[in-house]
């Protein structure tokens, strides 16, 4: 039996009893379901991977809210300073997100889709010009996002649960 993937969710939500808690669930139940080596990093209790934890990754999950058209500045601070000298530096050696074959983001946002449109989607943007291209050349990028969720209802909230275990499929590992 081939190994499943090895998965490093990344979570930021500063209320336990958040939605963004119930997509983590969601998200992390979908991949062990199907067999994958999750491993859940929550960055609001200080939960931070570094370089070494990541090394052997092959698929990134980030699941966060959407605040003020990207991402909290907690999940930002880590991002910075996990990746601060390979943006901004000599990249001393190979990035520690190259083994990562599929990055993944699950986010909520308060606004609709047209006004993130509009705002260019600073959040994806930075993820896909900056994150994405230190990970493996071959990486699959893919954007999860519910939009307008303070005007969303129960049943909206889980059928965009159930379009997330749909779309987090890294498929089971071949028997």
């Amino acid at each position: 039996m081939v190994p499943g993937v090895r998965v490093s969710i990344i979570h930021f939500h500063p209320v336990p009893e958040s939605y963004s808690t119930s997509v983590l669930e969601s998200v992390t139940a979908t991949l062990e379901a199907e067999g994958h080596d999750t491993t859940v990093h929550r960055l609001h209790a200080r939960d931070y991977p570094g370089p070494g934890d990541l090394a052997t990754t092959d698929a990134l999950v980030l699941v966060y809210p959407t605040w003020w058209g990207g991402q909290p500045a907690a999940l930002l601070d880590w991002l910075q300073r996990l990746l601060g000298p390979w943006i901004d530096g000599e990249r001393p050696a190979p990035s520690p997100l190259a083994a990562v074959h599929h990055l993944i983001v699950v986010t909520t946002h308060g606004s609709s889709r047209l006004v993130n449109a509009l705002q260019g989607e600073p959040g994806r943007q930075l993820l896909e010009r900056v994150v994405a291209p230190l990970c493996s050349p071959d990486t699959d990028v893919r954007w999860i996002s519910l939009y307008k969720i303070d005007r969303t209802d129960r049943a909206e909230r889980e059928e965009f649960l159930e379009r997330v275990k749909r779309e987090i499929s890294l498929g089971s590992p071949a028997a």
